[in-house]
């Protein structure tokens, strides 16, 4: 890393072109969007010289290896993506790949959701062979894909850890690889031990513990065998503190943490140090900075930080790679840039670019051929459309606060929230789509589900209602016991907003979301029922006092209670299934029977709920279906119902 390029050359078709070319007008298929991405979870092998991705065709899923070297392409694992999904990769050396498999299961009448690891040669010469032992009785863990670390100085194993001895915690294992599924612990469980942490030098140095609400984080100096102690703290607490990795100075630990502006922030600490004073590293005016290491294996140094949001992607600590993705990030002007990766040695790094109308590519930086290779498309059939650009645009609230949120119009339509050129304005039929979580957020990223509805002719609205992450610690918290109040406030806000503002038909307008924006949607028509012409809900809750102790299983019972609250009353009075009688408008709701995050159940009584109600109902019930629509039938299915209900119940002309 001695030597910068003095110029970039990028070998890929332009993005300018693809776009030039671009078919505005033409009605894309609704299958284009709701296929499963071409490539996915594309990682660079330790050396640099290969790269791997799941690849999906149709209803299956790939495991599939090319060598950049000679460019042969080598398929591994497949899975049909009925039970079984190949659902990430991670390579173990450098020709051993790991592949990680999610499916669901049932248990004593109740439903879990599991994850297997599996190892394969990079060639495929080989089966596929799990890398643990699959138990059978109460006791089998539910994940078996934590690796801890890689051990470069013996590819032949990886720590990993496990739940084989006690279910209080996870035990520390060297596991061999190879087929052979053997293993040695090397770190007795602890009480409560979720997560363990290894330094630079592949030592055990951390962990933490996860009891009820209480979370603790242990770890020892490099010197010492003991652990003592550093932090504890409520879960969902402004005192939270992430340990992100140790630094080459093995006493030295970077950490997320809440700074005293209440912005999540990356802080390193000398846990050497008795005060454990807490030094600023990366901060960004008035956001969260939830972040993870760049870091260079074969010298253990520790480059800079990477973040998820739209806002300071990146803080570089070492120079020569801050020049080098300003230039990318220049290069390719019209689009965003992640450095997803980077090999062992830092020659080479993997690229993902996106923008909110392009539905993103991976590439590879070489320093040495001083060359930027796109290697992959993720969407290719939507490249030759001409997408719509989504809007950060912001309103206030009743209260007065401030409301971040992105207004993606349909091509044609207009590219400014400002009135036209003639000063008039026709307003249009508009979706309105919170999102899920509810603590996450919606950014200026590609979404399918936004340019979907987009294509078909709504503007659409997303808002970061109170509760959203990414705007500190006390507007995440607002929404805290809010679900239905506060934050659905913000919410029809959005929508009067955009009604005020001239872009929003009043009379056409239709409330749609997954998950807690499903939630969003259902009791957006129950407690305001004139507002909506329409709704959509996919996974939606609808029963708050249910979801309580159907999650003790996956979230605990006093984490589910801060965030939802505990008065059964106030829970029944915001839950769509005790409101039905209040909807009137046409409903779409939709569901997967093989849903762990929320219960089929909860469908199921809004469907018997609202028999009396007057509104009129469709029902999509995916028999294979999970939360996330991971099957690629499932997902055709729900567009498919979606153009349907909305081309019925929406018409944009």
């Amino acid at each position: 890393m001695k030597r910068l390029f003095s110029s970039l050359t990028i070998v890929l078709p332009l993005l300018a072109l693809l776009l030039s070319s671009a078919h505005a007008r033409e009605t894309i298929p609704s299958e284009y969007f709701s296929r499963l991405p071409k490539f996915d979870s594309v990682k660079l092998s330790p050396e640099g010289d290969k790269l791997a991705s799941i690849v999906n065709i149709e209803e299956r899923s790939y495991a599939a290896v090319q060598d950049l070297k000679s460019g042969e392409m080598h398929g591994l694992t497949k899975a049909a993506n009925k039970k079984y999904k190949v659902a990430n990769l991670r390579w173990l050396n450098n020709d051993y790949l790991g592949i990680g498999v999610t499916y669901n299961d049932d248990i004593r009448g109740g439903k879990i959701f599991r994850t297997a690891l599996l190892s394969q040669y990079y060639t495929g010469t080989s089966d596929a062979k799990l890398v643990t032992h699959p138990r059978e009785d109460e006791r089998n863990p539910s994940s078996q894909t934590d690796i801890v670390d890689l051990m470069p100085d013996d590819p032949k194993h990886i720590l990993m850890a496990l739940r084989y001895d006690d279910w209080r915690g996870k035990s520390v294992f060297k596991v061999e690889i190879g087929g052979e599924r053997k293993r040695k612990r090397i770190q007795h469980f602890r009480a409560g031990a979720t997560r363990w942490i290894t330094d630079k030098q592949n030592n055990i140095r951390a962990y933490a513990t996860v009891s009820d609400d209480n979370r603790r984080i242990y770890a020892r100096l490099a010197n010492k065998k003991r652990m003592k102690l550093l932090w504890q703290f409520k879960a969902l607490s402004e005192e939270v503190i992430t340990p992100l990795g140790f630094d080459k100075d093995p006493d030295m630990l970077f950490v997320n943490a809440y700074d005293d502006k209440g912005y999540l922030s990356v802080f390193k600490v000398d846990i050497g140090n008795p005060q454990l004073t807490l030094e600023p590293v990366y901060s960004v005016e008035g956001r969260d900075v939830p972040s993870s290491l760049l870091s260079i294996n074969a010298t253990d140094e520790v480059i800079g930080v990477s973040s998820p949001f739209e806002i300071g992607r990146y803080y570089f600590f070492n120079k020569a790679y801050k020049d080098i993705v300003e230039k990318v990030d220049k290069s390719l002007a019209d689009t965003q840039e992640r450095l997803l990766g980077l090999s062992d040695d830092g020659n080479r790094m993997l690229f993902y670019s996106w923008g909110s109308d392009f539905p993103g590519a991976y590439s590879i930086f070489d320093l040495e051929a001083n060359k930027l290779n796109i290697v992959a498309y993720r969407y290719p059939e939507l490249n030759k459309y001409q997408l719509a650009k989504k809007l950060p645009v912001s309103y206030q609230a009743r209260d007065g606060e401030s409301i971040n949120a992105y207004l993606t119009l349909p091509v044609g339509y207009q590219d400014t929230v400002g009135p036209s050129e003639s000063g008039v304005r026709e307003p249009i039929a508009t979706i309105i789509f919170p999102h899920g979580g509810p603590i996450s957020k919606d950014g200026d990223d590609f979404d399918y589900w936004t340019q979907f509805f987009a294509s078909r002719g709504y503007a659409v609205l997303q808002m970061n209602f109170r509760g959203s992450s990414g705007y500190g610690y006390d507007f995440m918290s607002a929404g805290f016991a809010n679900w239905g109040r506060a934050m659905q406030d913000d919410v029809t806000d959005g929508v009067k907003w955009l009604i005020d503002k001239g872009i929003a038909d009043k009379s056409r307008i239709c409330i749609a979301g997954g998950s807690y924006g499903g939630y969003s949607a259902l009791i957006g028509l129950a407690k305001t029922p004139d507002l909506y012409r329409c709704g959509i809900s996919y996974a939606g809750v609808t029963d708050i006092p249910a979801l309580i102790p159907y999650r003790r299983g996956y979230v605990t019972s006093e984490v589910a209670k801060k965030m939802l609250g505990e008065k059964r009353s106030v829970l029944k009075k915001n839950s769509p299934v005790y409101l039905a009688e209040n909807i009137t408008s046409p409903v779409l709701i939709m569901h997967g029977k093989r849903d762990v995050v929320v219960s089929f159940e909860q469908a199921e009584k809004m469907k018997k709920a609202l028999k009396k109600s007057s509104a009129e109902v469709e029902y999509l019930i995916l028999e294979e279906g999970d939360h996330r629509l991971s099957r690629q039938s499932d997902r055709h299915e729900v567009f498919r119902a979606m153009d349907k209900f909305l081309a019925r119940h929406l018409p944009v002309d």
